[in-house]
């Protein structure tokens, strides 16, 4: 895959040789920007702007690349006209059969914008043509290993239903999809369920199963590892959130394509998750309970997932994030939380060497219900708008909680949203070190 990261460090170069030109576009539109939603709103626009840097550069701006330019500009052309290991020079020169840097020496990036064609190309001029084109290259097949790998010694192991149903039958049953519309709150756009997005569930049910015995042998303590939350609840519903997950629009294509380590959840693009942060965010969705998402724009991934519910003016998504901010200003809760000792808040002494800054992350709504609104569908099992899984014995420890239980079930359908969040995120990049279920007896 040389090509394709080559084509990322290139445009890392574009985007310094950008920023000036991105600058002065965000400039103006700063006061309708400062009018809006102050500065937050223009740091979320200069990050949007970063995307679609390459269909602003002109052909001078791939001539001023650091060197070797002809391995970068090949690698670009590269990643964005073959789908294979192979880069084709034959395919892509020109009628002559050359294919140099620039067709002569000493030529002007007015005289390659001039001048070149796809009959007569050179580097420069063809790298700059697919600027804007989508990528095409192919991840590698993995080669096959005559070794044995080494898999966690635990593995979560229940007497599920005996006839369990896949994510896909739950995208199949039209009264299960409904009631997911009218009770899951976040969603932007409308997905239609499709024979792909069938598929891709059942693929992402398979890919969870296996990440939640990671999970559980990496972060639960042993005598927490056969909890009712983690060993019955979580693994009976795995289907109905992959299910749920796809109907968000939050999971990649073709999950199987994806390592174990990798992150399954798709960008913040087309506008799929919407926004939580105080100034910018949907006000409404603010007063929600469920999880939401840590976006590091910057480096360009998620971090960490979370989740508020429960009882109290705080305990929806305003009132936590507004405790979010609050400690990532407090060296206590640096040394405990592992998110806010790798991106602590701006200007206040930290612990170590972090990664970003707090008030640079864009915090986004992963699901979210109103529970002053009908959530029936959430708290009941085995009726036809039943969205989620309850055995007796689920039932039994939540009534062990005292209270009302329809408050500790919805406390549980977050902690649920959370941690299946959670297992998309990628190893490397999950800055979270918490079991999931706290509140419920699992810590």
């Amino acid at each position: 895959m040389a090509a394709l990261w080559n084509t990322f460090d290139l445009l890392e170069q574009m985007q310094s040789i950008g920023s000036q030109r991105r600058q002065s576009m965000l400039s103006d539109r700063k006061g309708c920007v400062k009018r809006s939603g102050g500065e937050k709103h223009l740091q979320s626009m200069r990050r949007r702007c970063v995307i679609g840097i390459l269909s602003l550069t002109f052909i001078k701006d791939f001539m001023h690349l650091k060197k070797p330019q002809v391995k970068k500009l090949k690698a670009f052309i590269h990643a964005r006209k073959f789908d294979g290991a192979t880069f084709r020079p034959k395919d892509v020169a020109g009628v002559d059969g050359k294919l140099n840097l620039v067709r002569h020496s000493g030529q002007s990036a007015e005289s390659i914008e001039a001048d070149c064609s796809f009959q007569e190309p050179c580097l420069v001029w063809l790298a700059w043509k697919l600027r804007s084109a989508n990528i095409v290259l192919s991840a590698r097949d993995a080669p096959v290993l005559d070794v044995t790998v080494q898999l966690p010694q635990f593995a979560v192991v229940h007497a599920g239903p005996s006839q369990q149903k896949r994510a896909s039958d739950y995208l199949s049953d039209k009264d299960w999809v409904l009631s997911f519309e009218a009770t899951v709150k976040g969603r932007i756009s409308t997905s239609t369920v499709t024979t792909a997005m069938k598929i891709n569930a059942d693929k992402l049910e398979s890919s969870l199963s296996a990440r939640l015995s990671f999970h559980v042998s990496g972060r639960v303590h042993q005598t927490k590892q056969q909890h009712w939350t983690i060993n019955r609840f979580t693994p009976d519903n795995l289907a109905p959130m992959a299910a749920a997950m796809c109907m968000m629009g939050h999971i990649v294509d073709r999950v199987e394509r994806w390592r174990m380590d990798e992150c399954l959840l798709s960008l913040p693009m087309h506008d799929l998750f919407p926004l939580l942060d105080d100034e910018d965010g949907d006000k409404e969705l603010g007063k929600l309970e469920g999880c939401y998402l840590f976006f590091d724009w910057e480096k360009m991934k998620w971090i960490r997932s979370g989740k508020t519910s429960g009882t109290g003016k705080n305990a929806c998504f305003s009132g936590r994030m507004k405790q979010h901010y609050k400690n990532a200003a407090s060296k206590d809760q640096m040394r405990e939380h592992p998110l806010y000792a790798k991106y602590p808040a701006k200007d206040v002494e930290n612990l170590g060497s972090p990664e970003g800054i707090f008030n640079d992350l864009l915090i986004y709504c992963g699901m979210a219900f109103d529970s002053k609104a009908s959530v029936s569908s959430l708290c009941s099992h085995g009726k036809s708008d039943s969205l989620f899984v309850w055995d007796k014995e689920v039932m039994d420890e939540l009534k062990k909680k005292g209270g009302q239980v329809r408050k500790v079930q919805l406390d549980a359908v977050a902690y649920l949203w959370e941690i299946c969040y959670d297992l998309l995120l990628a190893e490397g990049d999950n800055v979270s070190a918490s079991p999931g279920f706290e509140a419920l007896g699992r810590h």
